[in-house]
């Protein structure tokens, strides 16, 4: 798989103190075997990810863990039974502390 990367900033509101969803658009290339999607505090810092997400797509497969200190934690995984029909994964219940 090629890595294809894009960085952004989420702007921040003074007047929350947590983001609580969190839309992202994209199209895929052709055939694509799967894709992630990581929450960082820093991009150039790859030993803490907050938020790890990626979708295998012949398996139909969702797997979410972070990284902490270097060290990934268990992963949860889910099969879709068709991925792509309703394309909107919701992601509930994960909160991080602001340090």
């Amino acid at each position: 798989m090629s890595d294809v990367k894009y960085v952004v900033v989420l702007p921040t509101n003074p007047e929350y103190d947590r983001v609580t969803e969190v839309a992202i658009r994209g199209t895929l290339l052709q055939e694509p075997q799967q894709f992630s999607i990581n929450f960082v505090n820093s991009p150039s810092c790859t030993d803490n990810i907050t938020y790890h997400f990626k979708v295998n797509i012949p398996s139909q497969k969702i797997i979410q863990n972070y990284k902490s200190d270097g060290e990934w934690s268990a992963s949860e995984q889910q099969t879709v039974l068709n991925i792509f029909d309703d394309f909107r994964l919701c992601c509930i219940g994960f909160l991080w502390n602001r340090a």
